[in-house]
């Protein structure tokens, strides 16, 4: 069983927390680090079974219309064709209106910054890599299609009313 804590890390996402042995979240079962007879061995004893790390959180806080719903998942999937700029738009004209916006818009637009800037710097290893090997263009292709995937798992969960947090963001925009 695991937990996850409520603070965010600056890398994206939750840090994982086993519970204690006799916590609330225990089973009575033995879990990972303690031994057939329940004893509690050391946090780093034992498989890490039950670890779960989960990008996104959910903010209970933080309630939205159908509106503001519709408007985070535009947002996420407006940075697909668009880019930082869609995210940009949507963030400065809602961001004093709605807070899920404001969260959501900021995350997207943060993540699209960063997108670009593994880009800009990636370009320095695949451009001779390119004339090298032939090999260098799977960087941005590997870039594309990550930016891809982690734009639908957004969109997925802002339409689940949750903060997605982006495992690779740079939080450049605060």
């Amino acid at each position: 069983m695991t937990e996850t804590g409520s603070g965010t890390t600056g890398g994206g996402g939750e840090i994982p927390v086993m519970p204690a042995a006799g916590s609330a979240g225990s089973t009575g079962s033995p879990q990972a680090g303690q031994g057939a007879s329940g004893s509690t061995g050391s946090p780093q004893a034992g498989p890490k079974t039950g670890w779960q790390w989960q990008p996104w959180v959910e903010t209970p806080a933080v309630a939205a219309s159908q509106e503001e719903k519709t408007l985070g998942l535009v947002t996420n999937l407006l940075a697909i064709p668009c880019g930082w700029l869609g995210p940009l738009i949507l963030w400065l004209v809602k961001k004093d209106t709605s807070r899920f916006i404001d969260v959501t818009a900021k995350e997207t637009l943060n993540f699209e910054l960063s997108v670009m800037i593994y880009f800009v710097a990636g370009s320095f290893v695949a451009v001779p890599l390119i004339f090298l090997c032939g090999i260098g263009a799977l960087f941005w292709v590997a870039l594309g299609v990550g930016n891809l995937v982690f734009l639908i798992l957004a969109a997925v969960k802002t339409n689940e009313v949750m903060i997605y947090r982006f495992p690779v963001n740079l939080r450049l925009i605060k």
